[in-house]
């Protein structure tokens, strides 16, 4: 579709506030849903400054 480009998700840092955009059907909402529960722990931990753990990337 001519128009995939326009729904590429994208994620940044406003201050330490983590900004994440998703797409506008309510299916795309779900999926983004499910990726980012599995790392939005990680995520916040990072922004907190923590770091990875030992032998972890």
């Amino acid at each position: 579709m001519p128009t995939a480009v326009l729904s590429r998700g994208l994620a940044g840092l406003a201050g330490r506030t983590l900004v994440v955009n998703l797409p506008g059907s309510r299916g795309g909402v779900a999926d983004g849903m499910a990726v980012l529960g599995d790392v939005l722990l990680h995520a916040l931990d990072q922004i907190r400054g923590g770091d990875h753990p030992e032998g972890r990337a």
